[in-house]
Parts: C-alpha cells; sequence; structure tokens
C-alpha cells in the first residue's frame, strides 16, 4: 500500500473518533445545559406570568371591594333619606326640620377600607378618562372618611332628639305644639346643638349620595382602564352599576336648603357664617 493511502486511512480514522468524542461527551453536555437554560427560562417566565396574573386579581378584587362597600353606604343613605324626604320636601324652618325629622339609628358599619389598596387608579393611563378626579385618592378617602363622620352626628342627635321629644312630653300632652312653647321646654344649648346636628346631617347625607353617584359612575370606568382585564377574564370582570329605580329619583335630588335667617337668628351669628357652615355642596365636585 503506498504512502498515500496510508496517511488517508489514518485520517479518516482520526476524523471517526473525534466525530465518537464529540457525540458521546460534549454533545451530552452541550444537550444538558441547553435543557437547563430552557427550563429555568420557561419556570422564570411561568412565575412572572403567574405574578402579572395574581396584580391583576389583586386589583380587580380591591377595586370590586370598594364598588360594594359604597353600594352599601349608598343604600343605608337613601334609606335614612326616605324617612323625611318627604316632610321637608317644602320646609326651610331649622326648628321644624328638627322636629319633622324623626330619630334615626345608624346602622354603625362605618366603611372601613384600605385606600392605599387602590393607587393602581391613581396612574394615568394614556388615551384614558383624563378629567376623572376620581383617579385622586384624596377624594376618594375624603368620600369615606365624611360617610363615618355621618354616623357619629347621627348618633349624636339621636340621643338629642330622644331628650327633645321626651321633655316635650313631660310639659304637655297635645299633638301639636307652638314654636314659642318649644323655646321655653328646651334648653336653649341643647336647641342649638340639636338643630346644628340635622343640618349638618340633611347636607352630610345629601352630598355624600351625589358624591357616590358620581364615583359609582366614574370608578368602574376607571378600573377598566387600569387592570388588563384580558389576562383574568376567567377570574371576574368589574363590577358595573345601573341607575336608580324612578321611584327613587327624588331621593337623589337635594333637600331645600334651610331659611339662614332664621338659622342666624337662632344661632345669634351672621348669616354669611352660617351659611358658610351649612352650605350644600362642601363634599362634592359641584360647580
Amino acid at each position: 500500500m503506498s504512502e498515500d493511502w496510508k496517511l488517508l486511512i489514518e485520517a479518516i480514522n482520526n476524523l471517526k473518533q473525534e466525530s465518537s468524542y464529540l457525540k458521546d461527551y460534549v454533545w451530552p453536555i452541550v444537550s444538558g445545559i441547553f435543557s437547563a437554560l430552557l427550563g429555568a427560562g420557561v419556570a422564570f417566565w411561568t412565575i412572572k406570568h403567574q405574578e402579572r396574573m395574581q396584580v391583576e386579581k389583586d386589583k380587580l378584587d380591591s377595586g370590586n371591594l370598594l364598588i360594594m362597600l359604597v353600594l352599601q353606604a349608598q343604600s343605608s343613605l337613601i334609606a335614612w333619606k326616605h324617612n323625611y324626604a318627604l316632610a321637608i320636601q317644602e320646609v326651610d324652618d331649622p326648628i321644624q326640620r328638627l322636629l319633622y325629622i324623626p330619630r334615626m339609628i345608624s346602622n354603625g358599619n362605618s366603611i372601613e377600607y384600605k385606600v392605599e389598596s387602590i393607587i393602581f387608579a391613581a396612574k394615568q393611563v394614556p388615551g384614558t378618562m383624563k378629567d376623572s378626579s376620581w383617579r385622586n385618592i384624596v377624594r376618594i378617602f375624603s368620600m369615606i372618611e365624611n360617610y363615618n363622620e355621618l354616623q357619629t352626628i347621627m348618633a349624636k342627635r339621636s340621643m338629642l332628639h330622644e331628650r327633645i321629644v321626651q321633655l316635650i312630653t313631660e310639659s304637655q300632652s297635645e299633638s301639636n305644639i307652638e314654636l314659642e312653647t318649644l323655646l321655653k321646654i328646651i334648653p336653649n344649648q341643647t336647641l342649638k346643638e340639636a338643630i346644628d346636628l340635622t343640618e349638618k346631617m340633611i347636607v352630610f347625607v345629601d352630598d355624600l349620595i351625589i358624591e357616590m353617584v358620581s364615583f359609582l359612575d366614574a370608578f368602574p370606568k376607571i378600573m377598566q382602564e387600569s387592570i388588563l382585564t384580558k389576562k383574568i377574564k376567567n377570574y371576574g370582570s368589574v363590577i358595573m352599576t345601573s341607575s336608580p329605580p324612578n321611584q327613587f329619583i327624588h331621593l337623589y335630588d337635594r333637600s331645600v336648603e334651610v331659611d339662614y335667617k332664621k338659622l342666624a337668628t337662632i344661632f345669634q351669628e351672621s348669616e354669611e357664617v352660617v351659611s358658610t357652615l351649612y352650605k350644600a355642596g362642601q363634599m362634592t365636585s359641584e360647580k
């Protein structure tokens, strides 16, 4: 055999050995590393996807919880106002309003909610509701705090109202009583405090009803803009609200304003002062 052929055969044998080495040793190692990296990448992506899904679910749960709490609070407001709306629909005399509005017991259910859980709503999303002031978390916090303050006002008024009714009952047996007589029966400070709480209650109820109507109209839309609802469509959806029944529409209108002149006389203050204290719309964004 010639020298050239020997060299050729030797080269072929060496090539086979190298190929066998790559196949038996190098490739399994490379393949294992690649599989490990691929598995780690898939696991990382899966975890991140699940985390993003959970974030969106938490947003939905937090927002829907707030909507439900406001709906319940609004129902309570409507129920309270239903007790006196017709009685004072044309009454602006502060003493008559005090007597016409019965003693009412609040349900004591203050709104307990961590407003920071809806901080996502404060972020403006491009192409969404730019003018909605309900993205302002402070406004939402104020609405909740005002509703809780109303519980205190109603509780204090109920105690005073019960005391006033007791004084009237003890002083005479007739069902009707002259205003002049009332002023003699009830201590001046008690009367002023009861009227103060009555007028505050009327304004608080009206303002909060209007605020909550505005909130329930705007906030579900803000949630839809702020949550990737498509990613969690099988988990749930944003709670949407509807318009009130026609028979309750009048309860969403403001009560007639008190006669500030008479109120100023009772409190011995100027009309300007009392009109500022009991002016409607202080808790809303009405223009």
